[in-house]
């Protein structure tokens, strides 16, 4: 008798566990799961835990394969490799239609792509750039070691420096000179320092946005 409900009990419970799985697999579908996800922030810590669990690769989602291997990204997006870019990547062209070797998701237009930007990177061109890179690196130490004032305009021997800001304005020196001839100046000047968190700001925007729309399997 009492064998008998028990059993009942287990195949009524394991009926259950079976819709929830399929329920788990459909939200995790849903574009406003992964967007909320990307809204809080801690997407990265998801997978991680995902990836604790069950290994270097997850299919977190009926679309969406995570890959956390050290080879991940070569095998996947290596040159010579036969994988598709997502349609995730369409968030990204500021004009529709206009691609660069980020976004671009038709292998043979990232080839051209590719090729015209490589000369940019052979050994000859990145030597030639690293005067340019240096007169800012020289910039940041001269600040950080008294030359110049501290960030809130006292001399550096007493100032507090927050080096992650400060390597940002580094940085962004450094890409306007490569890229657009002339720097930003943020390493002088506080002027443009808040085009950093505009720039940000922008790119959680494309990392939110896609959670919306994206249909095609993607990985990561």
């Amino acid at each position: 008798m009492l064998v008998q409900p028990l059993l009942e009990n287990l195949s009524v419970w394991g009926a259950v566990q079976g819709i929830l799985s399929l329920l788990g697999v459909l939200v995790s579908s849903l574009p406003f799961s992964r967007r909320i996800q990307y809204l809080s922030g801690d997407r990265h810590l998801w997978l991680h835990r995902l990836h604790e669990k069950y290994g270097s690769h997850v299919r977190a989602a009926p679309n969406f394969v995570s890959i956390n291997t050290d080879r991940g990204l070569h095998d996947i997006y290596g040159h010579g490799k036969r994988l598709r870019k997502a349609n995730f990547y369409n968030a990204f062209p500021a004009i529709k239609g206009v691609y660069n070797t980020h976004n671009a998701i038709d292998k043979a237009m990232h080839g051209r792509k590719r090729r015209v930007l490589s000369q940019a990177f052979s050994d000859q061109a990145l030597k030639s750039m690293e005067d340019v890179m240096l007169l800012h690196v020289r910039q940041l130490c001269e600040i950080l070691t008294g030359g110049l004032d501290g960030p809130k305009g006292e001399k550096s021997a007493t100032a507090v420096f927050n080096l992650g800001d400060w390597f940002s304005y580094l940085t962004y020196d450094v890409m306007g000179e490569l890229c657009f001839g002339k720097s930003f100046d943020m390493l002088i000047s506080s002027g443009r320092r808040k085009l950093i968190e505009l720039v940000d700001r922008a790119a959680n925007r494309h990392y939110v946005t896609p959670g919306t729309w994206t249909r095609s399997s993607s990985t990561s």
